[in-house]
Order: structure tokens, then sequence, then C-alpha cells
């Protein structure tokens, strides 16, 4: 028997879908003159400069529809058998949205079953979307048939997440929006002290998309925070402050510095001069770490954190049923390890050793020496003596609890970017 022949809807583009773009030639970069190769073995064609590269790479080589693998359209049709040409006839063409920074309209491919509609009527109580004129040129459309950028949507993401045909999807915050197959990861949103479950979508190292797990919700925050973050520069590799420039250096070269700096600085003036503060980005299991390397290889009592967000779980951004608070992603855990805020008792501090660069509405404070930990280049980094790269929250394995005092899994979804967990670099401290 003859296999099935898979059923794909194409189109044809013609010159008229790009007029709108600049027509460019392709850069095929430069090829060595006759009278330079004929008694050499160079390298005929010379390789284009990374400018160039990015530049091609960007070009529209490949499209199709973001949302083919997750269609239930494409599924059902093939899983059916369905003959579409007893329903050929006319067909509309509606303009696609992309008024909005995370989601796109496309009602070319809308069934117009509904979903969106009562997902956002039912479920979020924001009552965005209707079903506009009756029959034939029945159509979902925005409130008052305006842009989706120019209505209350909250960006919540649910239309996307019960579209079966990829009607309404999420922008990705890319160049080129092309179907991706991704890889999933079962974890939970890292915006806030809520630990609602997320699934993480992946492609290498490239996150994707989030979208809810659990037949829960997310918010604004948690289906497109992610993506405020991708711009931000990364902590890469170790660095150090040599001529009042931070240097590129090894892991060890960096830790035997920390360690001889700190060490001078507690018998300079006693181990309790030497403080370290912890964001609420990290895990139980960290946090729990970061504590034992204090008192342990410290010997100090100043453990504080910067984060303010744990003793304020307050209901700030109610969207709907879905609630944004204060509360970082792991404000309960730092308080149930007894790490209050930083306070007048942590004066007279003169080291400092930051696992997470951010102090929030706090003034740095003036010491002698900082030690900054963290995944981005953060403004405490400008005065840091050393640097050393953290894992990202989607880099993390581990447990965080939420305001409720639910524990809460997470697996990471891409291998830390410097090579090396957050509990390998505080083991190295701790050598």
């Amino acid at each position: 028997m003859l296999p099935k022949k898979e059923f794909v809807v194409t189109d044809v583009k013609t010159a008229d879908d790009f007029k709108a773009h600049l027509k460019e030639a392709r850069n095929h970069g430069a090829i060595l003159p006759l009278a330079k190769r004929w008694d050499n073995f160079k390298e005929v064609n010379e390789i284009l400069t990374e400018a160039q590269a990015q530049k091609e790479a960007v070009r529209c080589l490949e499209c199709g529809c973001a949302g083919f693998f997750e269609c239930k359209l494409y599924e059902y049709a093939n899983d059916y058998d369905i003959t579409p040409q007893k329903y050929d006839g006319d067909k509309h063409a509606y303009d696609i949205d992309i008024s909005s920074p995370y989601m796109y309209l496309d009602m070319n491919k809308c069934i117009l079953c509904g979903l969106c509609v009562r997902v956002c009527d039912e479920v979020m109580e924001s009552g965005v979307f209707g079903l506009i004129n009756r029959g034939f040129d029945t159509v979902v459309k925005p409130e008052l048939n305006r842009p989706l950028a120019k209505t209350n949507c909250t960006a919540c993401g649910q239309c996307a997440v019960v579209c079966p045909t990829g009607a309404i999807g999420e922008r990705t915050p890319f160049l080129k929006h092309v179907p991706l197959r991704t890889k999933v990861t079962e974890s939970i949103c890292g915006g806030c002290g809520a630990g609602c479950a997320a699934k993480i979508h992946t492609r290498g190292q490239l996150q994707i998309k989030n979208t809810p797990a659990g037949g829960g919700l997310l918010c604004s925050e948690g289906r497109f925070g992610f993506i405020k973050l991708l711009d931000q520069p990364r902590v890469k590799t170790p660095l150090t402050r040599k001529d009042g420039k931070l240097c590129v250096c090894s892991f060890d070269e960096a830790v035997s510095f920390v360690s001889e700096s700190l060490s001078k600085i507690a018998g300079k003036y006693g181990k309790n001069a030497v403080g370290v503060s912890v964001s609420d980005q990290f895990s139980n299991e960290e946090i729990s770490a970061i504590i034992a390397y204090a008192k342990k290889k410290l010997k100090t009592e100043n453990v504080f954190t910067f984060s303010e967000g744990q003793n304020e779980p307050v209901d700030e951004n109610a969207i709907g049923p879905i609630v944004q608070i204060k509360a970082g992603a792991n404000s309960r855990g730092l308080t149930d390890a007894g790490i209050g805020l930083f306070n007048e008792s942590h004066g007279g501090l003169k080291a400092l050793v930051m696992f997470g660069g951010d102090t929030g509405n706090y003034k740095l404070p003036d010491v002698e020496f900082l030690t900054v930990i963290d995944a981005f280049i953060t403004s405490s980094a400008d005065f840091a003596d050393c640097v050393l790269p953290a894992a990202a929250f989607y880099e993390n394995s581990g447990t965080y609890t939420n305001i409720a005092g639910v524990l809460n899994k997470t697996d990471a979804a891409f291998k830390p970017l410097a090579g090396k967990t957050n509990i390998d670099i505080i083991n190295f401290l701790e050598k």
C-alpha cells in the first residue's frame, strides 16, 4: 500500500507580496582573481565578514505557518484524510495584524471556532475579541475593529494557547519568524513569587516562548517577560579588575583573587566586616549553599538580601483571574531560610559578595572589595573588583518556594552559558 499523501496547504507568492521590501542582490563574497591563485592552494572564495553573514542570514529563505507544529487543523485534516476540493469557493483576504509587540492576528487561518472569544471573555474577563458580521463574512476581530495594540489586551497570550490553527500566535523575538520544532521543559515562571507552572519552549540555546502548564494561566510577564532579557549583556567569563578595567581571567584565577582579598579584609577588620547578599532569583538549594559558604568558609553572620519583595506579597496588578505580585521568584525561600533585608545592623561592611548584582532601591554599600556573581551585567558590576558568571533562571534546576509556601521544582531548559551551574561556582568559592 502506498503511503498516504500528506495534506499541506500552500500558496504562491508574487512580486506584489514583497513590494514593501527593497530588492537586493545576494552577497556571494569575493573571489580571488586568477592571477593570485594559479600558483598556490589558497581558498578561491573569500569568506563573508561577520556583518555580511548576519545580513545574509536575515534573508527570508524559508517561511511557513509559525503554528505548524501545534496546528490541530493540520493534524485532524491528515488523520481523517480530508478532501477539501469539495469545499472550494471564494476566500477572504484579511490583513495580518502585527500592531502588538507580542501577538499577531492572521484571520486568513481562522476556522471560527470561537475559542479565543470565549477564553478572553469568560476566563480572562477582558472581552478583547468578538465575532462580527454574519454568514460568510463572519470574522473574529478585536473590539470596535481596532488593531490589537489599541485594545485593552493584557498580552496574557491565552488566545494563542487555545487557537487550533495559528490564526493567533506569539511573535517570536527574532528577525525571522519561521515554524520551529521546539524542546519543551517543565518549569515555573521566574517573574514573581506566585510560582506559576510554565512550559519553556527552546530551540538549541534560544528561548522561543513560554506557555502555561498544568492547566494554569500565565500573565504577560510569565508569557513574554523573558524577551526583555534577550538584549541584556551576559557575563560570559570571570572578570577581575586590573588597572581600573575588568579583564577576562580563568575561574581559578578569579576564585584565588576573591579568597585572598576576603581573607585580607577579614584579617584587618574582623570576619563580620565581610557581607554576603542573596537575590530572590536563586533556588532553595543555592540559598542553602550560599549560607553554608558564608558561615563555614567566610565565618560571617552578615547574610542578607536587597530583594524587598519578600516582605510585600501584595496583589499589585490583578489581570482578570491572573495576579502579579511584588515578591520575587524565591522571596519566600529567602524568608524561610532566615535571610532578612539589608539594614543598619549590616553597617561597617568592608567587603561584599553579591549573589545577584541588583540592589533594588538600596544604595550599593561603599566597600573596599566587591564581588558580583550574576548572569547579567548590572550596575553593580561597574564597581566590582571581580565578576563571576552565574547561571540564569532558566539555566537552573532546583526548587523554589512560592508565597503560599508550595515547593515548586524546576528543570534547566539550557546549559549555563559559562558552562558552570551556580552550585559549581559556590563550590569553587569554598575551596
